[in-house]
């Protein structure tokens, strides 16, 4: 999935459309919509057109389960990429012109509690967020536009809210690393604890810690807050693990999560994040906290999907609970077999996968597959969604309560 540097987005791409005329009037239903464009298809005026669609103040216009999505551009082509199609160009996300205006359009349908990311590509070279859709959602190429379905609506419990009780949060720490021989930065969440609480608390490491722990990205801390306020968890600490290395301005993801990705095809040999994590940062965070081992979690999204699974293959003992988000295992085959055949297995295990990620679906299944053949108790969860952060962020909240709810 190709997507552009942030280096390609200019300022002026982000803006927001222009106000629509206050006389303008949107499309009551479908019909009335495709008998406008029919018009403006066979030489109508655009500007009385373009009026309407600008008064919707919304982008795409929805219509029960149809997206209809319309772009002005002087452009030779236009093409809507992103989850609602492929991030890759294909003959599918190229809009059709108008007749011989400068409106594109592309219609597609959706299930009604979908939400995807999406971008407008103009001659395959200029990325830019919709003009017209004042949602967006932040990722790791800058902000992208959402189609938001009627039946979808923000996950509340990502939300801060007044009055809930907030953990501590405390500022990036640089733990050094023998077995990386590099520092990583890491941040450890530590709930309120009510009178009478635990006087040992369940633990999670959250891989990607700097986009689990914004708030515009995947808002765990405040998750966490609302959920031990409403007691669907009981409090726990998070220790979020970032993968960024700010002297370098790199994120170090693939090469700390997948340290066979030369030859993906073989096993893992040698794996210096796991010994990092196990050996190192575990019991230097434990040490001044009293945890419970045997609630002990790992969590990660896309490579580190992949990863948290494999660190749970490699130390069973160590992380019995395992939440996994749009696992990234299609390159590694040897994976569902490694743990068809592993001594043991984790004892819960939560994977989460949306349905417009084709290329992430077979490998979550597998992994529900291959964790129950072997006994563990798995949640598993299939939203109509796409690889981006608008998805983990509403899907973490069910896992999380499947892994360290009270039973």
């Amino acid at each position: 999935m190709a997507l552009p540097p942030l280096a390609l987005l200019p300022a002026i791409l982000l803006a927001a459309a222009p106000p629509a005329p206050a006389e303008s009037a949107p499309f009551a239903s479908l019909a009335e919509l495709d008998a406008a464009m029919g018009e403006v298809e066979h030489g109508a005026a655009v500007e009385p057109f373009w009026a309407r669609v600008q008064a919707a103040r919304a982008m795409p216009l929805l219509f029960g389960e149809t997206a209809v999505f319309l772009h002005r551009s002087r452009a030779d082509k236009v093409e809507w990429r992103g989850d609602i199609t492929t991030w890759d160009g294909a003959p599918e996300t190229a809009g059709r012109r108008l007749g011989r205006s400068d409106v594109f359009t592309l219609r597609r349908t959706f299930p009604r509690g979908a939400r995807l990311d999406y971008k407008i590509v103009e001659t395959t070279a200029t990325w830019m967020v919709d003009p017209l859709n004042p949602h967006r959602q932040l990722g790791g190429y800058g902000r992208n536009s959402e189609v938001r379905m009627p039946g979808w609506s923000p996950p509340a419990h990502a939300i801060r809210r007044p009055g809930v009780p907030a953990g501590t949060f405390g500022p990036a720490e640089l733990v050094e690393s023998r077995k990386l021989g590099y520092g990583v930065n890491v941040r450890v969440y530590t709930p309120v604890i009510p009178a009478g609480g635990p006087s040992r608390l369940p633990i999670l490491y959250v891989t990607d810690g700097s986009d689990y722990w914004h708030e515009e990205m995947g808002s765990l801390p405040a998750t966490l807050d609302n959920l031990i306020a409403e007691r669907r968890i009981p409090p726990l600490v998070a220790v979020f693990v970032d993968a960024w290395d700010p002297m370098h301005q790199v994120n170090r993801r693939e090469v700390e999560f997948v340290p066979n990705r030369d030859d993906p095809a073989k096993p893992i040999q040698a794996c210096p994040y796991c010994e990092f994590l196990v050996e190192e940062l575990a019991p230097r965070v434990e040490a001044r906290l009293a945890v419970d081992p045997s609630r002990r979690g790992i969590l990660g999204t896309s490579w580190g999907g992949f990863f948290a699974a494999y660190l749970a293959l490699r130390h069973p003992e160590r992380f019995p609970l395992v939440a996994i988000q749009s696992p990234a295992i299609g390159r590694q085959p040897w994976l569902l077999p490694a743990i068809a055949g592993a001594a043991a297995v984790p004892r819960r295990v939560a994977v989460d996968v949306g349905l417009f990620e084709p290329w992430a679906l077979p490998g979550a299944r597998g992994l529900r597959d291959a964790y129950r053949a072997r006994g563990a108790t798995v949640h598993h969860d299939e939203l109509p969604d796409g690889h981006s952060w608008g998805h983990w962020r509403a899907a973490v909240a069910p896992m999380l309560e499947f892994l360290y709810a009270e039973r």
